[in-house]
């Protein structure tokens, strides 16, 4: 079984109450952590095949280029 963070335990919280979210999503969620710790967060989980990354296209109802946060 795998050693998680607290990043990687408040972003599991986040898909089990949500079942999809995207990055902003989590990143507003995640009140207690800089936008930069959520997503190296969600890297390593990507890459452990625990967490699946859709990249959205446009016209799929979403807006489309995103803000990141500067």
């Amino acid at each position: 079984m795998a050693q998680h963070t607290i990043v990687e335990d408040q972003l599991f919280d986040i898909v089990r109450r949500t079942r999809a979210c995207d990055l902003e999503d989590d990143t507003c969620q995640c009140t207690n952590l800089m936008w930069n710790l959520v997503f190296l967060g969600i890297d390593g989980l990507s890459r452990s095949n625990e967490y699946t990354l859709i990249f959205r296209q446009p016209g799929d109802g979403r807006p489309y280029p995103r803000s990141v946060p500067s």
